[in-house]
């Protein structure tokens, strides 16, 4: 499971909830929420994350982008951007603080989670080759290799003597060596024995002078990993009389080695298993490699991908600014992820919509050499964003035809005509519906009834045929 620690940097507290529980039940350490510019800067000082994840738009006088130039300022820490809305102005000024990517809201919390593993095993693997190529730099000034010799007559072995050195990379001294024969394949570990032994045979069968890795266990108990190079000695017939030998330390090469292809197994389980698309694309926009998941969204098998330029199953216009804006990205911030979105033919010749983000890896040299896509297919979400356009659209047309009545309306106070704007008296009934959409019925009021027609009510007022309230049997 994940150990990193994220921060979470949102004034939204239902999402921010959320996605801190999402992150816990993923393994992360996650530090207390900031709402805040302010809270944000304080907590990276006291908890150090490795990764935080900032909303641009923030309550208070501070947005989210003052606030991560800061962070990287002061403590070094990447930003990843959480946002639903930014314009030039704000990818300008984001630009500045040298961002490691753009996650634009609403967003999946699954895509919210591979997004952050991509970006946390990136910083990981340069991380890792940096310290590497130190630790192995350090090694090889330092080591102490050294030199062993071996006799042979008629391919058989008949002395071996280890150099000075051997103390410093064995724990042992060369007496020891010489005052026990098997002393040596005893030191090796014994995993790797019989691939040492047929190492040796080979020697003085074949005359074969291969380079061979193995471990060994020193003196102190340790484990050590050694490079064993021979160099094969001939006499003045041509007989193989012997051979030299370098024995090298090359543990933290190893170690290294080994680290980094544990990272390359997480990658490729992320890669094979991320609902998203993921492909490896090179410099000349050729896909190297794609994931099931961008192979299913396309429609293409990976053997197809791999004959494939993104021309090809792209808007070719829309590439052309595209790759300048992206060379522009290279050129002003190597640690940058580009984001856009983008539309892509599937096989069958129907397009869909997808959010981009792409993240550039780059040699020793700092070349770029690929563009890592993350690749999420956004059709629904742009069918529905076109039927709410759609739906405004007809809400508005639907509200200007509505007819509504206003201003100073002339009415007789005897007859209650209405007169129009060419100065003819109507019928109120006639004006209302010429007016509005009003439909108009006829009835007739108590208090008018009484007037008009008194034969209806006794002496009490009230209609004849009605019990009078209260009144008995």
């Amino acid at each position: 499971m994940p150990s990193d620690c994220l921060l979470i940097v949102e004034d939204d507290a239902v999402l921010a909830r959320n996605i801190e529980l999402r992150l816990m039940q993923l393994g992360y350490d996650v530090a207390p929420v900031a709402a805040t510019g302010g809270e944000a800067i304080s907590t990276a000082g006291t908890h150090h994350p490795d990764l935080v994840l900032m909303d641009i738009h923030l309550a208070g006088s501070m947005d989210g982008i003052e606030a991560a130039g800061i962070i990287k300022e002061r403590y070094g820490i990447p930003v990843m951007y959480v946002t639903a809305y930014i314009d030039d102005a704000m990818v300008q000024r984001a630009k500045a603080t040298e961002p490691v990517g753009y996650l634009v809201k609403p967003f999946e919390m699954n895509e919210l989670a591979t997004t952050i593993e991509l970006q946390l095993y990136r910083r990981r693997m340069e991380r890792s080759l940096r310290a590497s190529e130190e630790r192995y730099k350090r090694i090889t000034e330092s080591v102490s290799d050294y030199i062993y010799t071996v006799r042979t007559q008629d391919g058989v072995v008949v002395s071996t003597e280890h150099g000075e050195a051997c103390a410093g990379v064995t724990g042992f001294s060369t007496s020891e060596f010489k005052n026990d024969p098997y002393l040596w394949w005893r030191m090796v570990h014994e995993e790797d024995r019989d691939n040492v032994v047929s190492h040796a045979e080979r020697i003085l069968r074949d005359q074969d002078d291969a380079i061979i890795e193995h471990r060994i266990v020193r003196k102190d108990g340790s484990v050590r990993w050694v490079r064993n190079t021979p160099v094969l000695s001939f006499d003045a017939r041509g007989n193989m009389c012997g051979y030299d030998g370098v024995i090298r330390d090359i543990t933290e090469r190893k170690t290294a080695q080994m680290e980094l292809q544990r990272s390359e197994a997480r990658f490729r389980a992320i890669h094979r298993w991320a609902g998203i698309g993921i492909a490896m694309v090179d410099m000349s926009l050729h896909i190297v490699e794609a994931n099931p998941a961008l192979q299913k969204m396309l429609g293409y098998s990976l053997e197809e991908l791999h004959q494939t330029r993104l021309e090809d199953i792209t808007d070719a216009p829309a590439m052309q600014e595209e790759r300048r804006q992206l060379s522009q990205s290279l050129t002003e911030n190597h640690d940058a992820s580009y984001s856009l979105q983008k539309k892509f033919k599937r096989k069958g010749g129907s397009f869909i919509w997808t959010q981009v983000t792409i993240t550039f890896l780059y040699d020793e040299a700092g070349k770029p050499q690929y563009g890592l896509w993350i690749i999420e297919d956004m059709t629904e979400r742009k069918r529905a964003e076109q039927e709410r356009e759609e739906l405004i659209v007809s809400l508005q047309k639907a509200l200007a035809e509505v007819k509504t009545l206003g201003g100073l309306i002339p009415i007789c106070s005897s007859c209650k005509r209405i007169r129009d704007d060419k100065g003819y008296w109507n019928l109120l009934e006639k004006y209302l519906s010429e007016h509005s959409d009003a439909t108009v019925s006829h009835g007739i009021c108590p208090e008018c009834e009484r007037q008009l027609y008194p034969q209806l009510y006794d002496e009490h007022g009230q209609r004849k045929g009605r019990r009078r309230q209260g009144a008995g049997l």
